[in-house]
């Protein structure tokens, strides 16, 4: 249903857009706004805010900074406890009686997964917290009997006598 403001008629077409006309006129000037134009209308005239409504809500670049920085940290400090996990389960691990090279490939892969994701931002970290668990024992010294980590364990076989 057209709307009638003196001289202007206003009127919604199928498309959503809205039309003007005005029937003083001599040539019946007829003009047709899409919904975003009457916006930027209302926008600059000061009827409706410019910024969004959930604007405050959104992090500052500082806030997006730190949380980034404390994301690279925490990455960078789990690859540390994984290289430590690797270093301890390669010498002190009872290599003589298990075969654990399964498990050392899993540890393998975790580490070069870890080194992957933080390969681009891994030299600008040091570490600058102390072990939190000063006190703990250092892993077992390797012995003669057991093999480095880098050479290939084999399976022990069992004979039975029947």
């Amino acid at each position: 249903m057209p709307e009638h403001i003196p001289n202007i008629t206003i009127t919604t077409l199928e498309n959503g857009n809205q039309r003007l006309e005005d029937e003083n006129y001599s040539a019946n000037a007829i003009i047709d706004l899409h919904p975003i134009q009457i916006r930027l209308l209302a926008e600059r005239v000061g009827l409706i805010s410019v910024e969004p409504p959930c604007a405050e809500d959104k992090p500052t670049v500082a806030e997006q900074a730190r949380d980034i920085d404390r994301l690279k940290r925490n990455m960078l400090r789990v690859r540390e406890y994984a290289m430590r996990l690797q270093r301890e389960f390669a010498t002190g691990a009872d290599w003589e009686h298990a075969d654990l090279s399964f498990e050392m490939g899993r540890i393998n892969a975790l580490v070069d997964l870890l080194d992957m994701a933080v390969d681009d931002f891994a030299d600008d970290y040091t570490a600058c917290e102390p072990d939190r668990n000063p006190t703990a024992p250092e892993p077992a010294k390797r012995t003669a009997c057991t093999p480095s980590p880098s050479a290939p364990v084999a399976p022990m076989q069992l004979e039975l006598e029947g």
